[in-house]
């Protein structure tokens, strides 16, 4: 699985490779199973049973034999997809790292998430700058907010779920969580180039768009780095969430109409005043205890 194989003498049992490629110089002696991967069958290729290939592309030989049934089902592009699935595993998960520039699919994605961030802040920056807000006085506590709200939303979507009905609504609320995800990092990497600025005393610290591309850089080689790519997501993510949700918190709150508090001036009595209240209430007594 994942791997490639060279053929050049004999195998006497089936051969079953998944997402690699095939060399066939030599003899199988049972079946040819290849799914997601490539094979160059030479001349000297001989399958005594069956080949089973889906994916492709197939170089076969005209002098390639196959005793039993050959399928082919040509799918383009799927070996060059699961190729680059298996770059990634090799250079970015396993180094916990979400891009490396050997893989050039990452840095393409890399860029397309750039593009998107921008447009984010340019269309929603209200949303971005009440983030930012939230998150600069306070970003310890907008972690933890933002962590405890990631681990409530497993159980929250199995809640949802368990509905039955709610079932329908769990697409939507996952693209709702992802937008508002992306609001809240373009907030972080605005919020750390915000900070970079003011330390340097450099005027495009004040400056969001200037602000967030610096900090979109610092990020990215960030994430380059193995090991600390993953520690640096691992702490954008609960900062982003947790400062879009404290943000629409307070959003909401300024939104709402809350009745006013009832004024009422306290009832101040002069000591002169009660006094004359006191004896005239003692005579009305008196007055009605006399026959």
């Amino acid at each position: 699985i994942g791997g490639d194989i060279q053929v050049d003498g004999r195998i006497e049992r089936d051969l079953i490779v998944v997402g690699g490629s095939v060399t066939l110089n030599g003899e199988i002696g049972g079946d040819l199973t290849l799914i997601g991967g490539k094979l160059i069958a030479g001349a000297d290729a001989m399958v005594e049973h069956e080949g089973i290939l889906i994916g492709g592309p197939f170089v076969i030989d005209s002098h390639a034999t196959f005793d039993e049934d050959l399928f082919q089902f040509p799918l383009p592009g799927l070996f060059s997809f699961i190729s680059g699935i298996k770059l990634w595993m090799t250079h970015c998960f396993i180094l916990m790292r979400p891009f490396a520039i050997s893989v050039t699919w990452t840095m393409v994605l890399a860029g397309l998430l750039v593009l998107v961030n921008f447009l984010t802040l340019i269309l929603l920056g209200n949303a971005v700058d009440q983030s930012v807000k939230v998150l600069e006085p306070k970003p310890i506590t907008t972690f933890f907010v933002g962590l405890l709200g990631l681990i409530l939303l497993g159980p929250l979507l199995l809640l949802v779920t368990a509905t039955g009905v709610g079932i329908l609504l769990v697409p939507f609320f996952i693209c709702a969580i992802s937008a508002a995800t992306i609001v809240g990092k373009v907030a972080v990497y605005t919020t750390l180039g915000k900070r970079i600025g003011h330390r340097a005393g450099a005027n495009w610290g004040n400056t969001s768009i200037a602000a967030f591309l610096i900090g979109s850089l610092i990020m990215f080689l960030f994430y380059l780095v193995p090991f600390l790519g993953g520690l640096a997501l691992g702490v954008v993510l609960p900062l982003a969430f947790g400062a879009i949700l404290l943000a629409a918190i307070q959003m909401f709150r300024a939104e709402v109409d809350f009745p006013a508090p009832i004024s009422g001036k306290p009832l101040v009595v002069q000591p002169s005043d009660a006094g004359a209240a006191i004896s005239h209430s003692e005579e009305a007594s008196k007055a009605q205890e006399e026959p």
